[in-house]
């Protein structure tokens, strides 16, 4: 766990000093993080003449290139952090968005291929709503900036991402777009114009939202936020809802069997979404995953912050009692 959370630390900071650790007989060395790319090479590399189409050996429809043929990235890296995700590892915690042109370029030529259907299915990334943000200082060791609270040097910039909505939306051939990945709440609470047009004119369907929890100790060793930001969001959600005059459905993620999650936790959470109106449709099973602090607190079984011994469901029986709590709350089919 030690040693986890000291590599969490310098890739954070994007430290230039190579990282060595003895294993047995032999040395590993962990070389020094790149240097996240800025807009205008993400622009250029998103200018090439990729083939947008899936690999020719492959007869059958795949579903994962199906779910994303019509779909553009605008926004590269996350400073979320969250403990069990490793987007903050392998793309970095500095955010890179594209330019409002570079992405036009790209929906221009979406719009032309022979199988659009005129509907952008996402303009997203790691997390949608990170798009043009940025950081007020020149230079920052942490790049943690939703934990425990927005940083004050955190810019939003709530009008680049309307703008880009708008310029989109206008090209010749396109009826629809949607924004279907993640989106942080608490990022959105504080950009109420971007929040409306999103629910009057950009969610598929229902929109995504992942709390992951609503218990205080799980989600401090998820590293997210508290759970009155869940309560805040809907209710400002509702609010814009009632005056569009139309009804809205969420699709909460939630995870099951995290590391220091008690069967009770999961009871409670039950609870909790049963009485902020959330169904139960999409849920997990904790998987560890290379490179994050959650998988250190289930090898080591101590917490992320204390290093204070942690109750880590790890049999098959406890994970399924927990993921039963949410399965008897899923729609019948």
């Amino acid at each position: 766990m030690t040693a986890e959370r000291f590599i969490d630390a310098h890739a954070r900071t994007i430290s230039q000093t190579p990282i060595l650790q003895r294993q047995q007989v032999m040395w590993v060395l962990q070389n020094r993080p790149a240097e996240p790319l800025t807009t205008p090479e993400l622009d250029l590399l998103y200018s090439l003449p990729f083939s947008h189409a899936s690999h020719p050996s492959y007869c059958q429809p795949i579903p994962a290139y199906t779910m994303i043929r019509h779909s553009v990235t605008i926004v590269r890296g996350c400073y979320g952090n969250c403990s069990f995700c490793a987007i903050t590892r392998h793309q970095g915690p500095i955010v890179t968005s594209r330019s409002v042109d570079s992405v036009v370029a790209e929906v221009k030529q979406l719009s032309r291929r022979p199988d659009f259907n005129g509907t952008v299915s996402d303009l997203g990334g790691p997390t949608a709503n990170m798009f043009a943000t940025s950081c007020k200082q020149p230079i920052c060791h942490r790049h943690d900036c939703l934990y425990p609270r927005l940083c004050p040097d955190l810019s939003l910039n709530e009008n680049t991402f309307l703008a880009l909505l708008d310029q989109v939306t206008a090209i010749m051939g396109v009826r629809h777009v949607y924004i279907s990945s993640g989106l942080r709440m608490e990022l959105l609470i504080n950009t109420p114009e971007l929040l409306s047009r999103l629910l009057a004119r950009h969610t598929p369907g229902a929109l995504k939202i992942a709390p992951e929890h609503t218990q205080p100790n799980v989600l401090r060793l998820m590293h997210k936020h508290h759970p009155q930001i869940l309560d805040l969001f809907l209710l400002a959600c509702r609010n814009i809802v009632a005056k569009l005059g139309f009804p809205l459905q969420f699709t909460p993620y939630f995870i099951a069997s995290h590391p220091g999650c008690t069967k009770n936790d999961m009871e409670q959470l039950a609870k909790s979404a049963k009485n902020l109106g959330l169904p139960i449709r999409q849920f997990q099973d904790f998987t560890p995953t290379p490179g994050t602090l959650s998988t250190a607190m289930f090898v080591s079984n101590l917490d992320r912050d204390n290093l204070q011994p942690l109750k880590v469901p790890r049999t098959k029986q406890e994970r399924k009692e927990q993921r039963l709590v949410l399965e008897k709350l899923l729609p019948k089919k």
